[in-house]
């Protein structure tokens, strides 16, 4: 008989060939040789791990836009809605082509200084709180004010003690600085009345009151904001103007801002551009549409200019702040006016005329009875 062979047997590999197996999975238990403890040396001694910090919080810059006053006059549709954002927002914006320069900010605040030495040297270092006048030191340590200007009057008050060339300058750059600031309060005004309340007033007006004051600022460089930083602006006076434009002098100065219903917050600023803060009354008036501001200016340089780590610690900067409310704005929050409409007054006129009439009837019926 033939056999046959079958084809599905398979054909088994010598033993020699086979890969082996692996080694078991090591434990905890057992002994350990000195190679693991000289490779441990050799990690621990080459391996270097390097301290991670967190970062910090990547959120934009936050800051008031910065409107071209000339665009605004021209009442650019971006420029006012730049305005009216930055208002709502921050309470809070930055103009910029407000035509007072450095060098005219900067006379006017070394004459101030200077008729104020002058002033406290007459007056003993007695406080002046005279109406038309300036005002001695203010509060803090770090801040003085220089001198406090009410437009309700002539300026007359320095010119019994200062020389006159002394005294002329100072008007000049009193009257310069003034009616540069006055135009931007001007089209702030307009811009916010033709916004939000289509029945006040759009034709020209001035300014009730108007108080320009000159700030003196000691350089700290170690100076952390005050958490209570609208407590401190309002410590000195009471900010119950519709407008406080703030124009510092000199490089090398930030704000600190902190509006009536947001945190506080640090933005840069430059004598190109003055700061316009919306004072409470703003904010009464809108309904609260719009938000009011208070500020510190920090000035000095910063951390990253280590050449004046050593010679600026009693350096002096100087700002100005011009402090202003409309007329109709302060005649909407101090009276009620009712409009009554014609049809009404019609109605009023007809009832009191039969009334009238009306009055000789009932007597004499009163009288028949």
């Amino acid at each position: 008989m033939a056999t046959t062979s079958n084809p599905t047997k398979r054909h088994r590999l010598p033993a020699a060939l086979l890969a082996p197996l692996p080694p078991p999975i090591p434990t905890g238990r057992g002994s350990r040789s000195a190679a693991d403890e000289i490779f441990t040396r050799y990690l621990e001694a080459s391996l270097r791990i390097p301290e991670l910090t967190l970062a910090g919080p990547q959120h934009p810059c936050r800051a008031p836009d910065v409107i071209d006053l000339e665009q605004l006059m021209l009442r650019d549709g971006a420029s006012v809605h730049k305005l009216m954002r930055s208002a709502r927002e921050f309470g809070a914006f930055r103009i910029r082509g407000h035509g007072v320069s450095d060098e005219v900010s900067r006379s006017l605040a070394r004459e101030a200084e200077r008729v104020s030495e002058v002033l406290k040297k007459k007056m003993k270092g007695v406080e002046l709180h005279k109406e038309g006048g300036v005002t001695g030191e203010g509060a803090g340590w770090d801040k003085e004010e220089v001198m406090k200007i009410c437009f309700k009057g002539r300026i007359r008050w320095g010119q019994h003690y200062v020389e006159a060339e002394t005294y002329r300058n100072l008007r000049r750059a009193i009257g310069e600085v003034t009616s540069k600031l006055d135009v931007v309060a001007q089209e702030v005004s307009q811009v916010l009345s033709e916004n939000l309340r289509e029945q006040q007033p759009r034709e020209r007006f001035e300014m009730e009151e108007p108080t320009l004051c000159v700030h003196r600022h000691v350089r700290d460089r170690h100076f952390e904001p005050s958490p209570n930083a609208q407590q401190y602006h309002r410590a000195d006076e009471p900010f119950d103007y519709a407008f406080s434009i703030h124009l510092p002098i000199g490089e090398y100065s930030r704000f600190y801002l902190r509006t009536s219903r947001s945190p506080p917050y640090t933005f840069p600023a430059s004598p190109g551009t003055v700061l316009v803060a919306l004072g409470e009354p703003i904010e009464e008036w809108s309904d609260g549409d719009l938000k009011c501001a208070s500020w510190e200016p920090m000035f000095g340089h910063g951390d990253h200019d280590h050449d004046h780590v050593q010679n600026d610690v009693d350096e002096t900067f100087f700002s100005l702040e011009y402090k202003c409310s409309p007329p109709w704005l302060n005649r909407s929050r101090d009276t009620t006016q009712t409009v009554v409409s014609i049809h009404d007054q019609i109605l009023i006129a007809l009832f009191l005329a039969c009334l009238i009439y009306s009055l000789p009837f009932l007597f004499s019926s009163g009288a028949a009875h």
